[in-house]
């Protein structure tokens, strides 16, 4: 059981709370969704309840919370750890070891209900971020628990394994609390958090910043017929030992141009983004940029990409470091919508947030890659993306995206393509 009663938390350094008088009851089993816009306390909450707050964020908290029967408060991280299983957002922080098997158990049925027996003897740095999701999800369902936090679980799942997770998920005889941008199961208890406090949603879901199909945006198709393009690939093979990811991949990237491109997890998307900005090396096969074939690596210098990870690549501590990097950048973060202060801590923004921000910082270069952009984005920060998207465009920039969610390839690209068998069809 999990239950509130008046609970109000402020960070040390915030003036008003983050949540306010937040009173509810949950038994189990059941599935609780909570939704609501970037930075409005979706993942504060889960911290409230697993103890991660106030063990490794501080603040102030008055009310009462109670889990199976303990105050996560009061009480070490290890002992609401044996009441609780957290799946967060940062998946990448609750994996370990070396090796698939080592982390998870690839006999247990929920191992191949979630096609993670496949990547047995795979190195975990080595996995897709989809396909770390999937083995993180593995490991925490294996531990049995009666409670189930799950924070932006579908983040970097392709369909298929949202529709797998989600088949597990109601199978689950458990409590299941659910913190994401969209609602998606229909028999839920369904919350937003909307002006610091928990309630129903009524009405049009997406003045809530749910995530709510079909989407109110398109961008004008173009067409780049008679433009050179500016980035070439010409017969891209790669492979990771044995393993063939890439196999004859030819792509040309135009200016004012966007190419939106999926697969599924693992099928290479990330690998042809590093490749072109020359992270990685083809063992076969030629880029060109500008009709000049590429010696040295473009990132940085005329390739922007943007990391479905935020983290790796926001270098600052505060807003204003970043700004003092590239005070241009203020321009980027009026267009999509963020009015920070710039005092403010960036390891305290939420995912979606920092991922607006990376999408700010990594767009200033001829050719711009975004590589899962849209995770941890509610409906109106997706729509403030359009508008930058459309901004970008207009200022002859090439862009490549590399996304699961298909509608919004289908709404934002003037050309789609998808992987499948190490090509591009």
């Amino acid at each position: 059981m999990i239950k509130t009663s008046n609970l109000t938390f402020r960070y040390k350094d915030k003036e008003a709370p983050l949540l306010k008088d937040v009173t509810l009851t949950w038994q189990g089993p059941g599935i609780f969704e909570i939704a609501g816009v970037s930075g409005s306390g979706k993942t504060t909450f889960i911290h409230l309840l697993n103890g991660i707050i106030p063990h490794v964020y501080s603040g102030e908290r008055e009310g009462y919370v109670e889990v199976n029967g303990i105050d996560p408060w009061n009480v070490p991280m290890r002992e609401t750890s044996r009441q609780v299983s957290t799946i967060l957002q940062n998946f990448e922080f609750q994996l370990f070891r070396n090796l698939v098997e080592e982390e998870v158990n690839l006999n247990d049925p929920l191992a191949q209900k979630l096609n993670v027996t496949r990547l047995r003897g795979r190195r975990i740095r080595e996995l897709s971020a989809g396909e770390k999701q999937r083995v993180l999800i593995l490991k925490n369902l294996q531990r049995k628990k009666d409670i189930i936090l799950f924070d932006e679980p579908f983040s970097s799942l392709d369909p298929w394994g949202r529709k797998e997770l989600m088949e597990i998920i109601r199978e689950i005889d458990g409590l299941v609390v659910i913190s994401s941008h969209a609602f998606r199961f229909p028999d839920s208890v369904k919350y937003v958090i909307h002006e610091r406090r928990f309630v129903r949603p009524e009405g049009d879901f997406k003045e809530y910043g749910v995530l709510v199909s079909p989407y109110d945006f398109q961008l004008p198709k173009t067409s780049p017929d008679g433009v050179p393009p500016i980035l070439s690939l010409i017969d891209i093979h790669f492979s990771y030992g044995k393993r063939k990811v890439l196999e004859g991949v030819n792509l040309n990237l135009y200016p004012g141009h966007i190419t939106g491109i999926s697969g599924a997890n693992g099928a290479g998307k990330t690998t042809l983004a590093t490749l072109i900005a020359g992270f990685l090396k083809p063992q076969k096969g030629k880029i060109f940029f500008r009709n000049k074939e590429v010696k040295k690596p473009l990132a940085g210098k005329h390739v922007g990409m943007v990391f479905q990870n935020p983290y790796a690549q926001i270098f600052g501590f505060r807003i204003k470091d970043e700004l003092e990097i590239n005070p241009a950048l203020r321009d980027n973060l009026k267009i999509l919508g963020l009015n920070f202060d710039e005092g403010a801590k960036i390891l305290r923004l939420s995912r979606g947030e920092l991922m607006r921000l990376a999408i700010a910082a990594g767009s200033f270069h001829d050719v711009i890659i975004f590589d899962e952009p849209t995770g941890g984005l509610d409906y109106l920060s997706l729509e403030h993306f359009v508008g930058f998207l459309e901004h970008l465009k207009k200022s002859g920039k090439a862009i490549l995206i590399l996304s699961h969610d298909l509608e919004f390839l289908d709404s934002v690209s003037d050309r789609r393509m998808m992987f499948k068998g190490g090509k591009l069809i």
